[in-house]
């Protein structure tokens, strides 16, 4: 029964064209013990980020501008300001956010067996990504909301550390959102005579399909489209009938996930998830 299972799952595959199967580095599954190793890395990365924030939590004090006060952290004890304090805080709520949206995501795909070795640099970087935008919106609010005679005395850490762990959970809204306040300050650069426009999926319908169903795009830019991705699983025959729309099928190797087109530009995914829905065989 065994190699009967074996040879039908090897045909399934011999019958996926080419440009379906999953193509480039990291795409295979993540195997049992990479998911333990994967989520123990998480886990302990997150303990050590809430131990720190509670250790780094600046000293209440009624002075304007409060003295350097010792902090112990694991094994060493250091003299830090409130105004480091606050940097360091920011710092680890943002993480601590990058943490929340890479376990999140993480037992998603697991549990739904579809977490592929491609996504594993994600997980591990989004803690970074997080303190780092947590750190820029703090800069970008601290210099532009806060006079500049204004002390660490004057600022709520609470605050700080909530905005800090949303934009490490949002990272990519904070980045569309820098950019919108950055694109109101300064004048966007001018486009070349032949630049080429990217491509914007809108939305999709219908929102949930099976390997064959048909898909209709909606957007911008799709005339220079020439791949469109749902997951791993690529479409075949990408003729968009206008700039605005697409029609195609789902394609074998389907996830479930955000759906996304490439084209000259580079890529582009849509912020809503499709669901693959499974094959009903008569």
């Amino acid at each position: 029964m065994a190699d009967e299972t074996a040879s039908n799952e090897a045909e399934q595959v011999e019958n996926v064209p080419p440009g379906e199967r999953d193509e480039g580095p990291g795409g295979g599954f993540v195997p049992a013990a990479g998911i333990v190793i994967l989520a123990a890395i998480l886990f302990v990365t997150a303990a050590i980020t809430v131990y720190s924030l509670i250790q780094l939590w600046p000293v209440a004090s009624n002075e304007s501008e409060p003295q350097p006060s010792p902090s112990k952290w694991l094994m060493w004890t250091v003299q830090v300001s409130n105004e480091t304090r606050l940097f360091l805080v920011v710092l680890a709520a943002g993480a601590l956010g990058g943490l929340a949206h890479s376990v999140r995501s993480l037992y998603w795909y697991v549990g739904n067996r579809q977490l592929y070795t491609s996504w594993t640099l994600m997980y591990l970087s989004l803690p970074g990504t997080g303190a780092g935008m947590a750190l820029l919106t703090y800069l970008v609010l601290r210099g532009g909301l806060t006079t500049s005679v204004s002390t660490s005395a004057d600022l709520n850490p609470y605050g700080l550390a909530a905005i800090s762990a949303l934009v490490g959970l949002f990272s990519r809204q904070a980045v569309e959102k820098l950019k919108v306040v950055f694109e109101t300050l300064l004048t966007p650069a001018e486009k070349g005579k032949d630049s080429i426009q990217g491509a914007t999926i809108v939305d999709f319908s219908p929102p949930t399909g099976s390997v064959g169903d048909p898909v209709t795009l909606s957007g911008t830019g799709f005339m220079n489209v020439s791949q469109v991705k749902f997951g791993s699983g690529t479409a075949t025959g990408v003729t968009p009938s206008s700039d605005l729309e697409i029609t195609l099928k789902v394609p074998h190797g389907a996830q479930t996930g955000p759906i996304s087109v490439i084209g000259p530009a580079g890529r582009a995914m849509s912020a809503d998830s499709f669901t693959v829905l499974p094959t009903v065989t008569q």
